[in-house]
């Protein structure tokens, strides 16, 4: 990595601060109106856009959308308008959930002779070994404007972010920038293969017969949820500091981005976002004399608590309510439960839920699809047309729910117990098989077994969702 000379320390400590004393930051165009976020959604915001090196820079707010993987793993983030592009790789890594150990470059069109200009590491240069101008000399304003620039990360695995900005907004005073606003799902572990060994990665760990299928989930850290990401959770380090750390291998700079990580983390309360897209902290409250109980809410004000208790865990239930409970004995093993979880995919359900309770895995359904939201919206619009004195179709489905049957179904979905596989044997690992009677009251009935978990689940999870499931 590049050393830099002792003459231009002061100086990149003053850009790393927002505070160059040299030319002002230059001008962009007054006014601009972007129509389309990164990922082509409707995102109107008009704003001024000019860069500055003030505490009250304009934010800029970029959609950094991660290449050739589906569905879409992205982050909205907000920085400061005199960020360098090495303070914005900074926050990129640390949106993301990248671990900043590979080399990365920003591919950028220049404005004055239309070339690609390649920002990064000066004396690493970029993976087709083209000379880099070093990024933390180089302001965010002179490149962005309306085309997205490409942001390579890990020149093995070959990483491509396509990061687009969406706006120059005022500054907030109530925000403490960067900031992440959004995302969805989790970042690719490191050093997993790229595109298509992060595919390989995902098909491993759901597939608990795979003969890789334990060494990975070791290797990953017990357990990866590509679904999940937390914009709230999100930590951005101190750029200047991971500067002085990766070009002056500053050790004192790497002891204090330790040290303010763990403070972050103590400091930062326990959430979660449940499958419904709901943000939920964990709370605390006194009931008797020194004893506390915790529970969750959406209510962001209170006595939160910044670490689960030892002994506790979060639950999630089907109905998307969230809750601490105490670990429960591990009774069925998470194989036996993907087991039955990659038998209810392979009939063809994706929307379910399979989860552990007590000694049985138990798969739930979803109770509507669009297909059905989408039918009850053209039958109340028929009513509507035909009663025009009746209930207004936007006033009791459209505007509440967000107006779209996606939107509508996110917010009305239930899961319903259709099976279970219930654990007979704990020494053989055998279990029967039972399914949901829905005539008269709901109870369960036996239908197979005992069996090994394989053998039940296949057997009897390929009738989900069709009419041979009644003829069990």
């Amino acid at each position: 990595m590049a050393v830099v000379p002792v003459e231009l320390r002061p100086g990149l400590e003053s850009i790393a601060r927002g505070a160059w004393e040299g030319d002002p930051a230059p001008p962009m165009p007054e006014d601009a109106f972007r129509k389309k976020s990164g990922l082509g959604e409707p995102l109107e915001v008009r704003a001024q856009f000019w860069g500055s090196g003030r505490p009250d820079a304009d934010a800029y707010q970029f959609m950094i959308v991660l290449k050739d993987i589906r569905p879409t793993i992205w982050r909205r983030i907000q920085v400061p308008g005199f960020y360098s592009f090495w303070d914005l790789h900074v926050a990129i890594q640390d949106a993301m959930g990248w671990l900043d150990c590979h080399p990365h470059e920003f591919r950028v069109r220049d404005p004055l002779t239309g070339g690609e200009q390649v920002l990064g590491f000066p004396e690493e240069g970029s993976i087709e070994d083209r000379k880099a101008l070093a990024d933390y000399l180089v302001p965010i304003p002179d490149y962005f404007g309306d085309e997205p620039v490409e942001y390579m990360y890990d020149f093995g695995d070959s990483w491509l972010h396509e990061v687009t900005l969406e706006a120059v907004l005022p500054p907030s005073r109530e925000t403490e920038y960067p900031v992440c606003t959004a995302g969805a799902r989790a970042c690719p572990p490191e050093d997993c293969g790229g595109v298509s060994g992060y595919a390989e990665f995902l098909r491993v760990i759901a597939d608990p017969t795979d003969e890789e299928h334990e060494e990975m989930l070791h290797w990953v850290g017990g357990t990866f949820n590509p679904e999940y990401f937390d914009p709230s959770a999100v930590h951005f380090d101190d750029s200047y500091l991971r500067w002085k750390s990766a070009y002056l291998k500053d050790e004192e700079a790497y002891e204090l981005l330790m040290s303010d990580r763990e403070a972050a983390a103590a400091l930062t309360p326990v959430t979660h976002t449940n499958r419904l897209g709901d943000l939920y902290f964990l709370h605390s409250r006194e009931t008797d004399p020194g004893s506390t109980s915790h529970f969750f809410s959406r209510n962001e004000d209170g006595q939160l608590v910044h670490e689960i208790p030892d002994g506790y865990e979060i639950h999630e239930r089907p109905d998307g309510q969230v809750q601490l409970r105490k670990i429960p004995e591990e009774i069925i093993t998470e194989r036996e439960r993907l087991i039955v979880e990659s038998a209810v995919k392979a009939a063809g359900i994706e929307d379910c839920i399979v989860e552990v309770r007590g000694d049985a895995v138990t798969v739930f359904l979803a109770d509507l699809d669009e297909t059905f939201v989408s039918g009850l919206l053209d039958q109340a619009g028929l009513i509507a047309l035909e009663s025009p004195d009746g209930p207004n179709v936007d006033e009791m489905f459209r505007a509440p729910f967000g107006g779209e049957p996606s939107e509508i179904l996110r917010d009305l979905q239930g899961y319903t117990p259709h099976m279970r596989f219930v654990l007979d044997d704990p020494v053989a690992r055998t279990f029967m098989a039972e399914r949901m009677c829905f005539s008269g009251a709901m109870d369960w009935m036996f239908v197979g077994g005992p069996d090994r978990i394989e053998s039940v689940a296949n057997r009897f999870c390929r009738h989900l969702g069709k009419d041979s499931f009644y003829e069990l």
